[in-house]
Order: structure tokens, then C-alpha cells, then sequence
């Protein structure tokens, strides 16, 4: 039951990734690579807060 878990977690997150080029032959490649390139800044931006977070915690708990 526990691989099938992983499996699914995989599959979900090849779904949700994010493209790092925009896919061929789409009318609106400029705009579709703006898009995905303020997605990555904003993931950029969240993962820096959350290890921030993390290791203010850590300060906390030593």
C-alpha cells in the first residue's frame, strides 16, 4: 500500500511541475514563458521564507 502511495505522489508532481520552457508550437510561448517564469520566482520566494522559518524555529528549539 506504501509504494502505491509514492506512485501517486510521483504522478501527481509530474503533473504539477513546473515547465522550465514553454511547450512547442504554442501561439502564446512569450506570454506562457512570462507565466512560468513569475511561478518559479514566486516558488523561489516561498522557499526561502519557509526555510527562514525553519531555521528560526531551530534557534528556538536548541
Amino acid at each position: 500500500m506504501a509504494d502505491m502511495v509514492y506512485l501517486l505522489a510521483d504522478e501527481i508532481a509530474a503533473h504539477t511541475m513546473l515547465l522550465l520552457l514553454p511547450p512547442l508550437g504554442h501561439v502564446d510561448s512569450i506570454k506562457c514563458a512570462a507565466l512560468h517564469a513569475w511561478a518559479k520566482l514566486l516558488s523561489l520566494q516561498l522557499e526561502t521564507s519557509v526555510d527562514a522559518a525553519q531555521s528560526v524555529a531551530d534557534i528556538y528549539t536548541k
